[in-house]
């Protein structure tokens, strides 16, 4: 029972909570159409299948397979966000409302992944009462267990696409086709060809790569889907600056991958350049698309003399250029000096940190630890200003960021390549900050975490801006609440401001990773004295210190608001009661999960913050 302890209570906090109370404060008319229907049933059964799961998995590696994370946590938050984006669109006929195919093709995959941990659970307990003593060594393989998991959660997917589509309980052929292509990732993943696809593969656990192919998946498809919209016009009803976000990113990862996949090529070896011209290629390529989804034509006259650039340049030209909303919201042009400044003196004190590191050998691991939360400080002083004064902006620098990082990782993967095995500057930085969850960095290949980290402190920021903000009439954003402190505005109209209600969303990933995270790894080394059960490395006390860590900030920033008359003082104690049971829900989340909580920490919070207000 003891080694089952901390995965029920990850079981409990990921899928349990969440599944039970998105049940339970559900709208019965929600839940009349056929779809949806469908997607609550299956998210509900894959929840069931993985609890059992989890008490019949026995899987002791470190990291684990990653079996609550890959199941549920992402089709549960596609579930609330769906909701909660209809329930604002009530007018709208159920058949025209679109996103359902996202929750379909998740659940379906959470669906899938869960069955296959069954079945990889039934032949090893079928080899062990064999006496099959060789099988069950060779399956107790961790790279076996991988491999032979996400080959059985590819066929098992396949099944159930067809059956469900053939059943007519899946209508959407949207759904089909964002199901193949998550199909293609999987079947990546489980490749055997260490020549074509290097080591990335170790830089995510089973799980893992479930929940990051899946969003993968949906950012992919859903823009090819706008692309191929426009020959009837369609105007997607999306921010402008989060379609740019969006097709960069997309057009990265694509680069990245095809980089991944011409390593065995001689002509890719040859020069450094070679992954730098296929990842700005293909951003540009897909930047281009989103020009063309937005419609964006350059009209202004300081624009008229560039038409031999890129739209995409015209259009970052036109953005960072327009004037502030409001009468103290600073320029774009001096936000990104701020951060200028931020990041020099923050990467000049890092440089330090390796030779600080190697000064102990006995605390090394620690050192390393509280070496990583320093770059969570820099996040939260880079992060949290913008967020409050400039949203857009930090949306879309966000995407930026995490472009440079995963181009960097190529160049760091090209330079594994050569045939001196000579360093990299960029690895030798790198290599001084790598723990337990960055084995395919130590290996040579992919690092994610620090990508994580930046993906996780915009995830709650897109979704807010994406499906939680209303829009007025004029199809123009409305006055979001953290944007009141700013003073007055400087638009001709300031009619018809509404204030959506959700004033932590948008601030949860700095406040989980940048706040709470830090805090309970600092506090937990130094004063942690009781560790949890099932053998984790996490402490109560650092857990406390984490839980207290988020909810003084929460108040802070509540108490910033307040001050600046963005909202009542009332509002003060309700956003600290309405975030009490997601924090502590979340603390128990970072307690027990063996997966990058950079990563599952800021999807987790904002899935459960959502259903908590509904």
């Amino acid at each position: 029972m003891n080694r089952l302890f901390m995965p029920l209570v990850e079981w409990s906090c990921v899928a349990g909570f969440p599944v039970t109370i998105l049940c339970i404060g559900a709208d019965l008319s929600w839940r009349v159409s056929s779809c949806d229907a469908f997607s609550s049933s299956v998210i509900i059964g894959t929840a069931l299948l993985s609890l059992a799961a989890v008490v019949s998995f026995n899987d002791s590696s470190k990291r684990g397979s990653g079996l609550v994370m890959g199941s549920n946590l992402v089709p549960t938050l596609y579930s609330v966000v769906y909701q909660i984006s209809q329930e604002a669109e009530a007018e709208v006929s159920s058949r025209e409302r679109g996103g359902s195919y996202h929750v379909e093709f998740a659940a379906i995959s959470g669906l899938a992944f869960a069955i296959s941990h069954l079945v990889v659970c039934g032949r090893r307990t079928s080899n062990l009462s064999k006496g099959d003593k060789e099988a069950s060594c060779r399956v107790s393989s961790y790279q076996d267990v991988r491999t032979e998991l996400m080959s059985l959660c590819r066929k098992c997917y396949l099944c159930l696409v067809l059956v469900f589509y053939k059943s007519a309980l899946v209508i959407d052929v949207k759904s089909i086709w964002l199901g193949m292509m998550h199909i293609l990732f999987i079947s990546s993943y489980a490749s055997k060809n260490p020549k074509a696809w290097g080591a990335w593969q170790d830089a995510f656990t089973p799980g893992e790569w479930m929940a990051v192919s899946t969003i993968l998946t949906s950012l992919l498809g859903e823009g090819a889907l706008q692309w191929s919209s426009l020959k009837g016009n369609v105007s997607p009803d999306v921010p402008g600056h989060m379609i740019v976000a969006l097709a960069g990113l997309m057009g990265c990862v694509s680069g990245f991958i095809l980089c991944c996949m011409l390593k065995s090529v001689p002509a890719y070896q040859m020069t450094i350049l070679a992954p730098v011209a296929i990842v700005a290629s293909t951003t540009f390529a897909s930047l281009e698309m989103g020009m063309d989804i937005m419609e964006f034509t350059p009209v202004d006259s300081a624009l008229l003399g560039f038409q031999g650039m890129p739209r995409c340049l015209l259009w970052l030209y036109n953005f960072l250029t327009t004037e502030p909303e409001f009468a103290l919201q600073p320029t774009r042009i001096q936000i990104l000096g701020y951060w200028v400044a931020i990041l020099i003196m923050g990467l000049s004190l890092a440089t330090y940190l390796p030779s600080w590191i190697a000064m102990s050998e006995t605390a090394k691991t620690e050192r390393v630890i509280i070496a990583r939360k320093y770059f969570h400080l820099i996040a939260i002083l880079l992060f949290y200003p913008i967020t409050k004064l400039d949203p857009d902006m930090m949306s879309l620098s966000y995407a930026i960021s995490m472009c440079l990082l995963i181009l960097a990782e190529a160049i760091r993967d090209w330079d594994t390549l050569t045939p001196t095995k000579s360093s990299h500057p960029l690895s030798n930085f790198f290599s001084g900050f790598l723990d337990e969850k960055d084995v395919s960095a130590a290996n040579g290949g992919l690092a994610i975490t620090h990508i994580a980290l930046i993906f996780g402190c915009a995830v709650p920021l897109w979704i807010d801006q994406l499906f939680i903000v209303t829009k007025l009439d004029s199809n123009e954003q409305t006055k979001r609440w953290y944007l009141q402190l700013l003073g007055t505005s400087n638009a001709k109209n300031d009619e018809g401001i509404v204030n959506h209600g959700n004033d932590l969303l948008p601030l949860l990933g700095v406040l989980v990773l940048g706040v709470g995270d830090s805090t309970g790894a600092l506090f937990g080394i130094k004063f942690g004295r009781h560790r949890w059960p099932s053998g984790s490395s996490r402490t109560i006390e650092g857990s406390i210190a984490m839980l207290v860590a988020m909810s003084i900030a929460v108040y802070l920033d509540s108490y910033l608001d307040s001050m600046t008359h963005s909202s009542t003082y009332k509002n003060l104690h309700y956003n600290v009661h309405r975030s009490s049971f997601p924090l502590a829900i979340a603390t128990l989340v970072e307690a027990s999960t063996t997966q990058v909580d950079n990563i599952c920490l800021p999807v987790a919070l904002s899935a459960l913050l959502l259903i908590m207000k509904r």
